[in-house]
């Protein structure tokens, strides 16, 4: 039944792409924009992820944000290709504007936003608390983020920041190298809880790494926003301005029609479904 469902939500999908018609832009016709990603860790599913194809092991991205920009690419008679290095020399190539002029969606810190175009949100994420359902059978339930520290021990990853969490980054245990190291923590319980985004979370099994299963509850980390990722433009592109226009109108048409929510629950059943 999950496949028929994962059928008609692809079959859905592609017929609205075929009702966008070309749009005017001064960008020229079959442009190609490349945009730049991470290749130590560019899987970021179910947004993007990359995935060798046989038999050359071409790398064919995949994910919710990449089918935005097939329909930008469409309506607009550009193309894009994607360039992977490691972090810090894409946004160097991104702020020089000759090998990148686009990276996939980013968080915003006063820093990108004085040197980069960028564009509308095109996607949030959802701080999140996990735990053992073995552990906490009638679930756990806060009324603000700190709370949390009273269950026990609070597992996070090592370097990220869990400041959108509503909690200083003293406070999480941020031990964990990878998703999977995180939950073999939770399952093994050396923590009673870890903190994640649902979304990227559930996500992985997308690229085989199944993290949730029956045996793990969550709920959404209480008095806290969800956090915002757009696309980073450079400013010295000639078309860089236009091309943040076109993707902010294809993204706005998108979300007034309903069609951005709908690829993203095609993505996530797509996860649950692995």
């Amino acid at each position: 039944m999950k496949k028929e469902i994962i059928l008609f939500l692809f079959m859905v999908f592609f017929l609205k792409i075929s009702l966008f018609s070309q749009n005017e832009t001064s960008i020229p016709p079959g442009t190609v924009i490349y945009i730049g990603d991470d290749e130590v860790d560019g899987n970021w599913p179910p947004f993007e992820y990359f995935i060798p194809v046989a038999p050359d092991q071409k790398i064919e991205p995949s994910g919710y944000n990449i089918d935005i920009l097939e329909i930008v690419a469409k309506e607009y008679n550009i193309n894009f290709d994607y360039i992977n290095y490691p972090w810090t020399r894409v946004f160097y190539e991104l702020e020089k504007g000759e090998s990148i002029q686009m990276v996939l969606p980013v968080s915003l810190n006063s820093e990108r936003l004085e040197k980069f175009y960028s564009t509308r949100a095109v996607y949030q994420i959802t701080p999140s608390y996990f735990y053992l359902k073995e552990q906490f059978p009638m679930g756990i339930h806060i009324e603000k983020p700190e709370d949390i520290l009273e269950i026990g021990i609070v597992n996070g990853r090592v370097g990220y920041n869990y400041i959108n969490f509503g909690l200083n980054n003293e406070d999480v245990n941020r031990i964990a190298k990878s998703g999977r190291n995180l939950f073999d923590q939770l399952r093994q319980k050396r923590c009673a809880v870890v903190l994640a985004r649902y979304e990227t979370t559930a996500g992985m099994s997308l690229i085989g790494e199944k993290l949730l299963d029956s045996d793990i509850g969550y709920k959404t980390m209480p008095g806290v926003e969800k956090e915002d990722f757009h696309f980073l433009i450079t400013k010295n592109y000639p078309y860089g301005d236009e091309l943040r226009r076109i993707i902010n109108e294809t993204v706005e048409k998108l979300d007034n029609s309903g069609e951005l929510d709908k690829i993203l629950t095609r993505y996530l059943i797509m996860s649950e479904a692995e």
